[in-house]
């Protein structure tokens, strides 16, 4: 958010408590909006051919590995394979 702030792409303002902040996209920022739908429908476009050439559905593998990692994530995983390296969390510099 600060990233956007400094290139003036939102402004801040209090809210009615001091717990909230509200954000605003800038005249700048909305200005970028219609550049950034047409890209949106492009990739989207892109994808949707890719996946057409494919045999097995791009989609549907990625969500498939995003659960199987949520279920045992990769590091994990490289531990159960090489248990020499470490455990997780373990700090493995010299």
């Amino acid at each position: 958010m600060a990233q956007m702030a400094g290139e003036a792409l939102v402004s801040f303002a209090p809210g009615v408590d001091a717990r909230q902040r509200i954000v605003r996209l800038t005249p700048k920022a909305e200005s970028l909006l219609p550049v950034l739908d047409a890209e949106w429908a492009a990739t989207t476009a892109a994808t949707t051919r890719l996946e057409a050439e494919l045999s097995f559905p791009l989609s549907r593998l990625v969500g498939e590995a995003v659960e199987a990692l949520r279920r045992r994530p990769m590091r994990l995983r490289i531990t159960d394979a090489a248990p020499h390296l470490g455990s997780p969390g373990e700090d493995l510099s010299v």
